[in-house]
């Protein structure tokens, strides 16, 4: 695997998981599936197929007059994660103009009805996000 974030994250996994993540990996290419926007949502996405998460769309605009997107989105029950990525005092989430807008983003989709979850990087290697998000949506993994 060429992504060091993927790499680490199989090496995390039982053996019978991580065969299963390979087998995964191998579907995928070639199957003109859109790539996700960072190396943290493929991961994210992996973990779904392995969970049998039912497939979300993918930078879902749910603001009718804003451009503002989520990253994973199940329309049908207003839930939405959001990758956050890792957590540093340089990244887009944690300068100050950046939390600002995240922050209104967030509180206007709370108003409209959305249920949000944002995810850092370690909720997402430790699986934290997938187990709390196959809870919600009532899948068992």
């Amino acid at each position: 695997m060429k992504n060091k974030l993927l790499e680490v994250y199989a090496q995390k996994l039982p053996p019978e998981k991580r065969l299963m993540l390979l087998r995964q990996l191998q579907d995928l290419k070639g199957t003109g599936l859109p790539k996700a926007g960072s190396h943290l949502e493929e991961v994210f996405v992996l973990q779904m197929r392995l969970f049998g998460i039912p497939t979300p769309i993918r930078e879902h605009e749910f603001h009718p007059e804003r451009r503002w997107r989520f990253d994973f989105a199940w329309v049908h029950l207003k839930v939405a994660v959001e990758i956050e990525g890792g957590v540093s005092s340089r990244g887009r989430h944690t300068q100050l103009d950046g939390f600002v807008k995240d922050a209104e983003k967030y509180a206007i989709a709370t108003e409209m009805g959305w249920k949000v979850f944002r995810y850092p990087a370690a909720l997402i290697n430790n699986e934290f996000a997938i187990k709390q998000i196959a809870r919600v949506l009532g899948v068992k993994p």
